[in-house]
C-alpha cells in the first residue's frame, strides 16, 4: 500500500499567515455618494493605495467561491477515500480542498491590488467600489481579519440630483436606467449594511454631508479608524473638486426634479434607512 501521509501533511500545511495584510476597502451604496473623493484624500499619502471600481468584480469571484465551497462539502467523501485509497478510487469530483481555495482566493486579491500602477508594493492597499453589499464586505473581512471597511453614505435625494445631473453631463453614457439602478442599488446596499453586527470594529460609517461639514472631525475620526497618522493624508484634497473627464459635469444649474421622480426616493423604506442613518 502507498503512503499517503506526505499528501495530508501538504494539505494541513497549506495555512496562510494574512494577518500581515492589512487592506482598506472602500464602500458606498451607489454613484455619487463621495467616495471617489475619500479615494483621492487617501491616495494623496505615499503608504496607501486605494484602486477605483472595477465594475463589482469579485461579485462574481465571491458566487464562485461559495459553489467551490460547496462543491467540496458535498464531495469530501471523495478526498477521504483518496487519501486511504490513493488513485484507484473514484475522483470524479475531487477538487482542491476549503483551505486551498480560501489562500488562493486570498493570494489572488492580493496580486491584484496590492501594488500601485507604478508596480511599488503598497503596505495599505485597497480599493473602492460601489457594487459591494454587506456579504461581499463580510467575506472579504474572512480572508483579511485586519481589513479596514469604510462605508460612505449620502442621502438618496442627493445621490438622485446629481444622478440627473449625470443624464445631461454624460449624454448618452449615463441613461434614466442607469439612474433607476443606482437608486434600487442604495435601498439593497444601504439595507444589507444596516443588518451587519461588527464585533471587532472593522466597519466604519461615514455620512458625506458630515464629511463636507466638519472636514477636520472627519480626518481626526478615519485617520483614527485606519490607524494611520493624521500628516501622511493631505487634507487639502477635501477641498477639490475633480470633475469627470468627457463630461459637462462642470455644469452646476438647477436641476429640476419631477412628482414622479421624487416618488421614487418617497417611501417607507427609504423613509427606515434613513432614519436608521441619522437623516
Amino acid at each position: 500500500s502507498c503512503n499517503y501521509a506526505p499528501i495530508i501533511n501538504f494539505y494541513n500545511s497549506c495555512k496562510m499567515d494574512n494577518n500581515k495584510e492589512r487592506p482598506i476597502f472602500l464602500f458606498a451604496p451607489c454613484q455619487r455618494c463621495g467616495s471617489t473623493m475619500i479615494q483621492r484624500f487617501l491616495n494623496s499619502s505615499s503608504e496607501i493605495f486605494i484602486w477605483g471600481e472595477h465594475d463589482g468584480y469579485l461579485n462574481l469571484l465571491y458566487t464562485g467561491f461559495n459553489k467551490f465551497s460547496n462543491w467540496n462539502i458535498t464531495f469530501r467523501d471523495q478526498r477521504q477515500m483518496y487519501f486511504e485509497m490513493g488513485f484507484n478510487t473514484w475522483t470524479a469530483c475531487l477538487a482542491p480542498d476549503n483551505p486551498a481555495l480560501h489562500n488562493a482566493t486570498i493570494n489572488y486579491i492580493i496580486e491584484l491590488f496590492r501594488r500601485s500602477p507604478e508596480g511599488k508594493c503598497i503596505s495599505r492597499w485597497g480599493f473602492k467600489e460601489v457594487r459591494y453589499n454587506s456579504s461581499v464586505a463580510k467575506w472579504l473581512l474572512t480572508m483579511f481579519p485586519q481589513a479596514k471597511i469604510l462605508f460612505i453614505n449620502r442621502h438618496i435625494a442627493s445621490c438622485l440630483t446629481s444622478l440627473l445631473r449625470w443624464e445631461i453631463a454624460r449624454d448618452n453614457n449615463w441613461s434614466r436606467t442607469n439612474t433607476l439602478e443606482s437608486l434600487e442599488s442604495w435601498i439593497r446596499i444601504n439595507n444589507s449594511f444596516l443588518s451587519v453586527v461588527d464585533t471587532y470594529g472593522s466597519i466604519c460609517t461615514f455620512k458625506y454631508e458630515d464629511i463636507i461639514s466638519d472636514k477636520k472631525k472627519f480626518v481626526s475620526e478615519v485617520s483614527s479608524f485606519l490607524e494611520v497618522s493624521e500628516t501622511i493624508i493631505n487634507t487639502d484634497v477635501l477641498d477639490d473638486i475633480i470633475y469627470e473627464p468627457n463630461s459637462d459635469s462642470r455644469n452646476r444649474s438647477n436641476i429640476y426634479i419631477s412628482e414622479n421622480e421624487m416618488n421614487l426616493i418617497q417611501n417607507k423604506e427609504v423613509d427606515a434607512i434613513l432614519e436608521a442613518y441619522g437623516y
